[in-house]
């Protein structure tokens, strides 16, 4: 029974001890440096058996205050309901370089996500200056800096093909092509070399063509069938005419 009321007691003063100087007892680690004069207080940012509360960081970072001067941060507005430590945490050192931890684009609402630049800059560089593309086309949340766009599944860019972008996508617009851009691929002399042979429909170069080797045009079999049936109708209806 001793036993029991001497534990009993050692607990009750180590967590009153616990109580009374968290930050001695049980702190990950110094503060960062713009915070060390709460260095002592833990319940200026931490509610006991609650974490941290928002209620706690916008009483001294207030959302007004982070987005006036700078335009960029005002997507703070439409995450108001997301938990500041989500992407924000202390206790790393008092000289750490960034108290922020890796952000999660999910946070924010479908529309902002979908639209880079209502939050980032849009780069200036020969490239994405004539691209009017969503950057998701090329670009993805998980890892931004490498670019998941290689040109060679669509085509492959060879010493006579590397040319301006404008010459095969016109008005900007990546979601379309033309081979008629260059003066070696004229249309008619393409029609010619493709109606001696039997196809009429040479628009979609690709399609066949993965590459500048003319023999090593590649097709997918059912896309061959789809295709010759098509040309057949075609056949058909202006032998009907």
């Amino acid at each position: 029974m001793k036993r029991t009321y001497i534990f009993l007691l050692l607990s009750i003063i180590i967590i009153g001890v616990v109580v009374a100087y968290p930050h001695i007892m049980i702190s990950p680690g110094n503060l960062y440096e713009a915070h060390s004069d709460i260095k002592n207080d833990c319940f200026a940012c931490h509610t006991m058996g609650s974490g941290t509360p928002n209620e706690k960081c916008i009483s001294c970072h207030k959302i007004s205050e982070i987005i006036k001067n700078n335009s960029i941060l005002k997507f703070h507005e439409t995450i108001r309901s997301q938990s500041c430590t989500s992407c924000h945490s202390d206790h790393k050192g008092m000289h750490a370089k960034l108290v922020f931890t890796r952000f999660n684009h999910d946070l924010i609402d479908a529309k902002s996500r979908n639209n880079c630049v209502s939050c980032h800059q849009s780069p200036n560089d020969n490239l994405h200056s004539i691209s009017s593309t969503n950057c998701l086309s090329c670009h993805s949340l998980d890892n931004w800096k490498n670019s998941t766009f290689n040109h060679d599944k669509y085509f492959v860019l060879d010493k006579n093909h590397n040319v301006s972008c404008i010459t095969c996508h016109k008005n900007n617009d990546y979601k379309t092509y033309t081979c008629f851009g260059c003066h070696e691929h004229s249309i008619n002399k393409i029609r010619e070399e493709h109606e001696e042979k039997g196809i009429t429909n040479f628009t979609d170069c690709i399609k066949c063509h993965k590459s500048a080797n003319e023999n090593d045009s590649k097709i997918n079999k059912s896309d061959v069938k789809k295709y010759f049936n098509k040309e057949f109708q075609n056949s058909k209806e202006h032998d009907e005419d």
